[in-house]
This record gives C-alpha cells, structure tokens and sequence, in this order.
C-alpha cells in the first residue's frame, strides 16, 4: 500500500503546483493584459476550462440627439455610475465609458447601451449583468457612463450603482442600488434614494426635496424648500444652512443610528421634527425662525441657549423662539441635546 500512497502524495502536489501556476499565470495576465506572453511579444489571448474567457468590451459611440428644451430623460443601469451635466448645446449626449481591468473568468458578456428617442424624451437603458459574469475576478469592471442634458430636463434615474447630478433645473428622481448619490445646483423637487451609500445635496432649491439611505450618511448644506424630509437607516445627518418656508412648511430629519446637526431658518406655521433613536442632536435656529421647541431626551442631557437640564430618567424641556406659531419636536432616544435659538444671537 506504501507505493499508492506516495503515488497519491504526488499527484496532489502535482495539482497544487498546476493550480499555483495557473493563479500566477492569471495575475500576470491582469498585471500585464494580454500582451508580452506570447514566444514573439504579440497578443497572447487566454482561455480557461470550465467557459472562463477574459471578457472584452467596446462601447458603441453614441450621437448626440435633439430631444427639445424640457425632454425627459429615463436612465436605467443598475451597475454603473451615472454622471449627469448640462448640455452646452440643448442637445442629449450619452458616453459610455465602461471599462473592463484585468481578467474576468465568465461565460457572461457586458450589453451595450440602448439610447432611444422617445415621444417626451431620451431613454437610456441597459440590462443587469453584474451577476451574470462569474465570481472570480483579477481586476474589474468599471461601469460608467456621462450623460449631458438640456438645463430643462426632468431627470428620471431608475437604477444604477451611484450617481452624481448637477446643474438640472427641474424635477430629479434618482435611486442608487448600491453607492453614493451627489447632487449640486438643482432647482426642483428632489426624491433621492440610496439602498447603500451616503448622500450630499448642496445647494438644491426645490417645493419638495425627499431624500434616504439605507445605510449611509446625509450631507445637506445650503437646501430651500418648503418640505424637506431626510431619513437615515445607519448614519449621521449634517444639515447647514437650511431654510425651510412656505404657507405650511415641514421638515423631517430622522436618523436611526447617528447624530444629527442642523442649523437654518425655520418659518412660521410650520411642523418640524428633528429625531435619532441613538445620537446627539445640535440645532441652531437662525433669526426670522418661529417655533415652540419641544426637546426630549430619554438618556442624556438637553442644553438650550447655555442652560443645562438634566434628570434621573427622561430630560424634557421647552422654549418659545419668535412667534411660536410652529411646532418643533426634537427627540433622542439615546443622546444629549444642545439647541441654540435667535433669541441668544
């Protein structure tokens, strides 16, 4: 039986130093793409077993279209990241700028992009295909694409992996599946979503602005509107410079675990709320803010104008800023509360 098992011994190591050559082999591969292995320094394109090929892709350029002043733009591509300008010439112009690193062992292929002129606008659509091309990767893929649009736009983000708008001077709905979303110089109602990644809004002025993450924090600096909601499931909430107005102006600033600061001007006759249910809370209330502050904290301290409460259990304490014709609750289930109103500037 001593002869076997040697026999066995060898062909293991045997398998070993193939499948260490074959991961060096592929290494080199990604380092150096397909050139430099081939006897004459030539293209060398590799094979493996099993449907494992490298995946090679070349986007298809895209002409520009001519789709009016106010068209709306459809964008569906759940795994890349869609950049959004304005367009210098009122036309629609898509790049794709997808690109593949390395080596890629799948069977799969990258679809092309599918730019149609629709009856309202411009649909931009490409079908999945991330799980679709093996789990066994030496590099990667970068999927992007660049879209300028007229100003005018209504932009319309189905799915992608991330994105970053700016300049749109209308109405914009965007969800990322899993990324960050960035948003600049936008004048319209705003409905912004992330399943995974954080979320930075400056200088947006908009009736309505919705804005969430599944697990990523908020960054809003220099928003108007007369109703802004901003929730978070994992992340701290920074709010500069708001203001919030209108003949019934509301604002929602909830994080589930993280701390939340805000500052800004917040009109008469209005309903606000300002919540964590693990964080600390910092609020400054601009001059022209009215409000009724109602401010509780379940474990921790609440400190208003410099004067410092604090109790056994629950800490609860209230204060009247303008006309008090608006009603501010400011929650933290676990946190200290520090408020600062314009009655102390």
């Amino acid at each position: 039986m001593r002869p076997m098992v040697t026999s066995s011994r060898t062909a293991v190591i045997a398998l070993l130093i193939a499948v260490e050559i074959a991961i060096a082999g592929m290494v080199v591969y990604a380092v150096t793409g397909s050139h430099g292995m081939g006897a004459s320094g030539g293209a060398s394109p590799w094979k493996f077993g099993m449907g494992g090929s490298q995946i090679a892709f070349k986007p298809v350029p895209i002409a520009a279209i001519a789709a009016g002043n106010v068209p709306t733009i459809r964008i569906d591509d759940p795994d890349s990241t869609v950049t959004v300008d304005t367009s210098s010439d009122g036309k629609v112009h898509v790049q794709d700028t997808t690109s593949v690193q390395g080596m890629v062992w799948s069977g799969g292929t990258i679809p092309q992009l599918r730019v149609v002129r629709t009856a309202d606008g411009v649909s931009i659509t490409r079908p999945a295909y991330s799980d679709s091309l093996g789990t066994i990767v030496f590099g990667g893929i970068d999927g992007e694409i660049h879209v300028d649009v007229p100003p005018g736009s209504r932009l319309w983000i189905l799915h992608c992996s991330a994105a970053e708008i700016n300049g749109i001077q209308n109405d914009v709905d965007v969800a990322s599946q899993d990324g960050h979303v960035s948003l600049a110089a936008i004048r319209g109602n705003v409905n912004a979503s992330s399943d995974d990644g954080h979320i930075d809004a400056r200088d947006v002025r908009g009736d309505r602005i919705a804005i969430s993450s599944g697990d990523g924090h908020l960054s809003l600096t220099d928003i108007s509107a007369s109703s802004l909601e901003a929730k978070t499931t994992d992340g701290r909430i920074d709010a500069q410079n708001l203001t919030i107005a209108g003949s019934t102006p509301h604002l929602l600033l909830h994080s589930d675990d993280g701390s939340v600061v805000a500052s800004g001007a917040f009109a008469a006759h209005g309903a606000y709320e300002i919540s964590s249910l693990d964080g600390s809370i910092t609020l400054t209330l601009a001059p022209g803010s009215n409000a009724a502050v109602d401010a509780t904290t379940d474990d921790g301290s609440v400190t208003i104008d410099g004067a410092r409460y604090e109790g056994d259990d629950a800490t609860q304490h209230s204060a009247r800023v303008g006309d008090a014709s608006s009603t501010m609750l400011v929650r933290s289930n676990d946190g200290s509360i520090h408020i600062t109103t314009n009655e102390a500037q």
